[in-house]
C-alpha cells in the first residue's frame, strides 16, 4: 500500500490519492464497497483502465482464471458495478487546460509580485520570478572552513549541492543571529542557483508598478547600495527595498562560485531548463496543500482581533481590515474538513481573483516552492464529493502528494456558501 493522501470531502468509500509509479489514482476502499467491516487494508489492486483506479484490500491469496474461482466456490465481485455505484469511482481527469494558469493572471503591466523579508530591522524584497523556493533554515549545514564572513556553508537539496550565503553581509548589515526564525531563499542567478539566509520571511505582496520607484542615482554609490534596483511604497509608510538578483553578489565572488576557486568549493546548483510554475504550500492540521502565487495577494499572522459579522455562515471567523475594506476571514480547517492545530497562533493569505477577494485562516506557511511542470499532475474528478476546489497535484518522486486549490473556484464556493448562508438565516427570521 503506497502512502495516501487524504481528499477533503472525498465520497465515501475513497481513501485518498496514490502515486503509483508518476500516477495519480483514486484508492477506494474495497470493504466500504461490499458493506463489510475494513481490515487493515495492507494491499493495492490496480484496476486498469483509460483512468487507473486503486482498491485497497486486506491481502493477496493468489491468482486464479474464472474457471479455477468457480470450481473453489470463491464469489467473484463484480468489480466495475460496484464501481459504477461509487461516486468515487467514477474519476476521470481533467484537460491539460488545467495546467496553464497564464490567463487568469492580472496583467503584468499592473503588477508585481515581491517576497519580502527582513535583515535586521530592515525590510527588502526580491521579484517573486527570482525566487525558486523558501526554505526553512536546516541543521545539517556543511561548514567551509576560512571562507569569508557571508559564506554560511552548504546543504544537501533533493540531492545537489546548494551554497549558502548570508545577505547581511553582503549588504554590509547587521542582522540578527540565526534562529527560528531563519529562512533560505533559493534565488537564480543567471543559470545557477544560490540560498540567501535572511532573518525572517515576511510576506509575499501583489503591488501596483506605480508603487515601484528606481533607486535616485545620488544613492547608489557603494557596493551595498548597487544591488538594491528599486523601493516599493506599500501605501501606509513603510518603504521596502527591492534588490537585484543579478548584482546580489561580488564578481569575484560569483566567480569562484562558478568556476570551482578556493572558498567555497560547493559547486551551485543548476537551474531546471524545464519550465516551473510558483506556488505557496500552507498546512492546515497535518496536511499540506497549495495555491498558485498568481492568486496570492498577501500573507501575514493572524490578527488577534476580528470584527464580527452577525448572521454569517460557521466558517467565517470574522473580518479584517484591508486597504480600506472589511475582509472576510474563512476558517481553512473547516472549509477542508482538517482539524486544527490548537494552541498555535494562525496565518492568513489573502486571495484574489478579479473582484472576488478573501482572506484564509491557515496553520502555517511552509514556504514558496518553484514546480517543474512534469511533477504536475490534474486532479481526478471525483462526482459526489465537494472535491473541485482541487485542480492538480504535486507528485514528485517519492514524496507525498500535495494537493493544488483552485482559487477561482475557493472564492466562489466561498462566496456562494456565504450567501446561502445569510439567506437561511433571513429566511428562519421572517418565519
Amino acid at each position: 500500500m503506497p502512502g495516501l493522501t487524504r481528499v477533503p470531502h472525498a465520497p465515501a468509500g475513497m481513501l485518498g490519492l496514490a502515486n503509483v509509479r508518476g500516477r495519480v489514482m483514486p484508492v477506494l476502499s474495497l470493504a466500504a464497497l461490499t458493506g463489510r467491516s475494513a481490515g487493515p487494508e495492507r494491499r493495492l489492486v490496480v484496476l486498469s483502465g483509460d483512468e487507473p483506479i486503486g482498491m485497497a484490500v486486506d491481502g493477496v491469496e493468489e491468482l486464479l482464471d474464472r474457471g479455477q474461482a468457480e470450481g473453489a466456490s470463491i464469489d467473484l465481485l463484480d468489480v466495475p458495478s460496484l464501481i459504477a455505484r461509487s461516486a468515487a469511482g467514477r474519476a476521470h481527469s481533467r484537460g491539460a487546460a488545467g495546467v496553464e494558469t497564464a490567463s487568469r493572471v492580472m496583467a503584468a503591466e499592473e503588477t508585481v509580485s515581491l517576497v519580502t523579508f527582513a535583515i535586521g530591522a530592515q525590510a527588502f524584497a526580491l521579484p517573486l520570478e527570482a525566487v525558486d523556493e523558501v526554505l526553512r533554515l536546516p541543521a545539517a549545514i556543511a561548514a567551509v572552513p576560512n571562507a569569508e564572513e557571508m559564506v554560511l556553508g552548504s546543504i544537501d537539496l533533493r540531492g545537489a549541492l546548494l551554497p549558502l550565503l548570508m545577505l547581511a553581509p553582503l549588504l554590509a548589515l547587521p542582522g540578527d543571529a540565526l534562529s527560528a526564525k531563519s529562512r533560505v531563499l533559493v534565488v537564480r542567478i543567471g543559470a545557477h542557483r544560490v540560498g540567501i539566509v535572511v532573518d525572517a520571511l515576511h510576506a509575499v505582496l501583489r503591488v501596483f508598478e506605480s508603487a515601484i520607484d528606481p533607486v535616485p542615482l545620488v544613492l547608489t554609490r557603494g557596493a551595498a547600495e548597487a544591488r538594491i534596483q528599486a523601493v516599493c511604497r506599500l501605501g501606509d509608510g513603510r518603504l521596502v527595498s527591492v534588490l537585484a538578483p543579478a548584482h546580489l553578489l561580488r564578481e569575484d565572488l560569483t566567480a569562484r562560485l562558478l568556476g570551482g576557486g578556493s572558498a567555497p568549493r560547493a559547486k551551485i546548483v543548476e537551474a531546471e531548463v524545464e519550465r516551473t510554475e510558483p506556488f505557496l504550500l500552507f498546512a492546515v492540521g497535518n496536511a499540506l496543500f497549495g495555491l498558485p502565487t498568481f492568486a496570492v495577494e498577501h500573507i501575514g499572522v493572524l490578527p488577534a482581533k476580528l470584527a464580527r459579522i452577525p448572521g454569517a455562515a460557521g466558517f467565517v471567523r470574522g473580518a479584517m481590515p484591508w486597504r480600506g475594506e472589511a475582509l472576510p476571514v474563512i476558517d481553512q480547517s473547516k472549509r477542508l474538513g482538517a482539524a486544527s492545530i490548537a494552541g498555535k497562533r494562525q496565518h492568513v493569505i489573502v486571495v484574489a481573483i478579479g473582484a472576488l477577494r478573501a482572506a484564509f485562516a491557515v496553520d502555517a506557511i511552509v514556504g514558496l516552492r518553484r514546480v517543474v511542470h512534469s511533477a504536475l499532475r490534474p486532479m481526478p474528478v471525483l462526482d459526489g464529493g465537494e472535491t473541485e476546489v482541487f485542480e492538480r497535484v504535486i507528485a514528485d518522486g517519492d514524496a507525498p502528494l500535495t494537493l493544488l486549490l483552485d482559487p477561482e473556484k475557493m472564492l466562489d464556493g466561498a462566496e456562494r456558501d456565504m450567501l446561502k448562508a445569510a439567506r437561511s438565516r433571513k429566511a428562519r427570521r421572517h418565519t
